[in-house]
């Protein structure tokens, strides 16, 4: 029997070698892995138990070609029937089974069952990225995490080694961890005592340390910065390389799905862990999205087992990306949008989310902002103000909102001494809030 090292080296020389397959190689072992979720969720899951019937053909076999026929699983239904898709019987090679629950910064936390072999999975793919981006093991590395309860200022957390078992060398570098229902300027003051170099973190939380190491005129400095949620918007990508010098190693992942997909080192885009997850964008009609389209991403996991997710729409908005040129022949997305929730709909049925260009927060005289739909026809640009800030900049700003929204929407800028976050203290720069109790 394999030990948890074992598994997890045998998981990543598989990924070293598989990022080169062709299409087809590739295709046919996510159809193979595909075929056993299929059959063990039809078995063992109540809540698959017919819904799977499409592609199931009279003999048993698999019809790939019917697969977009299977309903698409929404966030509702892990809320309304989690019970229903528990599998009553998993390999017991797959491990232990745990609990997360998400952060509901889309509405209510959903809780999702995982598995020990999925875990080894995702962080085979980790590895795997930070073999393309070569990291330094011995560096120490600091993670905010969205834990009230853990890692508060001024102690923090302090773990171990962070890198793969076999990649130490002659030393390893430490974890430290500090909350983000911290301040701004504690998780600064912390991250700076525990000598990281490496920080981990959402993406907006790292444009607001930055911003907030500028405004408080903290130097730091740090080799590289890895990213979670969406990706970083150019200006927000400026701030954070100009404040902190680092490098992005962006990683895309959710509670339901783990391990996504990574940046690739010679560009943004990110490479789709292809082996452990199929990854479908979908447009409004259902049909996959070309080159350079937005749409919906639609993830099945293969080794959720526990909790088999099959076709799940996880509530992201991202866009396809081309080949890389990098030689690596796995599935490329050009940038997660961000979240399908925070997109403003208006009554006519259009959709917009369109980011305001980051010139607007000096003209503006801000600091941190938010641009909120709190109504069906009505936006508002919250921001924490700078000495810069005044009501003839606040009119001008209004005047370029609106050609960015419909004519009939009425536009609102107003002051905050801090701009909101959600309960797991994430930032929001764009917030849908109607029918919310925001």
């Amino acid at each position: 029997m394999p030990t948890h090292a074992d598994l997890l080296k045998q998981f990543y020389d598989l990924l070293m070698e598989s990022q080169y397959w062709s299409p087809q190689q590739m295709r046919t072992y996510q159809e193979r892995q595909l075929g056993h979720l299929l059959r063990h969720a039809r078995a063992n899951s109540p809540f698959y138990a017919n819904r799977l019937d499409k592609v199931f053909r009279p003999d048993g076999s698999i019809d790939f070609s019917r697969w977009r026929e299977i309903p698409i699983v929404k966030r509702q239904n892990l809320v309304n029937h989690r019970e229903s898709m528990l599998a009553s019987n998993v390999p017991p090679h797959h491990g232990l089974s745990a609990d997360y629950e998400t952060s509901g910064s889309t509405g209510v936390p959903i809780k999702v069952r995982s598995n020990g072999i999925a875990t080894v999975a995702g962080r085979a793919s980790e590895y795997r990225a930070f073999s393309w981006h070569q990291l330094d093991f011995s560096e120490n590395v600091c993670r905010i995490v969205n834990d009230p309860a853990v890692a508060r200022w001024p102690e923090g957390k302090h773990g171990g080694p962070w890198g793969p078992p076999w990649a130490y060398g002659t030393s390893a570098g430490r974890t430290a961890s500090i909350s983000m229902y911290d301040s701004y300027e504690q998780m600064l003051e912390f991250i700076e005592r525990s000598e990281a170099r490496y920080l981990i973190t959402g993406s907006t939380t790292a444009y607001a340390l930055a911003l907030e190491a500028e405004r408080l005129n903290v130097d730091l400095t740090l080799d590289k910065l890895f990213t979670t949620g969406s990706t970083p918007t150019p200006p927000e990508l400026d701030a954070i390389t100009r404040v902190f010098g680092a490098e992005l190693l962006q990683r895309y992942a959710s509670k339901e799905a783990n391990a996504i997909g990574h940046s690739c080192p010679t560009s943004d885009r990110f490479h789709v862990h292809a082996e452990n997850i199929l990854v479908e964008v979908l447009r409004p009609d259902g049909e996959p999205c070309d080159v350079g389209e937005t749409g919906v991403i639609v993830v099945t996991p293969f080794l959720s087992t526990h909790q088999p997710l099959i076709r799940y729409e996880q509530g992201d908005l991202v866009t396809v990306g081309e080949p890389c040129s990098c030689g690596r022949t796995l599935p490329v997305l050009a940038a997660v949008e961000g979240r399908l929730s925070h997109v403003f709909r208006f009554p006519d049925g259009t959709t917009t989310y369109r980011r305001l260009p980051e010139f607007l927060r000096t003209d503006l005289g801000a600091g941190l902002w938010q641009i909120a739909q709190v109504e069906p026809l009505r936006i508002e640009l919250r921001y924490e103000a700078t000495n810069d800030a005044s009501a003839a900049k606040e009119a001008a700003v209004i005047e370029f909102m609106r050609s960015l929204y419909p004519s009939n929407v009425e536009l609102a800028i107003r002051r905050v001494e801090k701009v909101p976050v959600t309960a797991a203290g994430k930032l929001i720069e764009y917030s849908y809030e109607v029918g919310s109790d925001v």
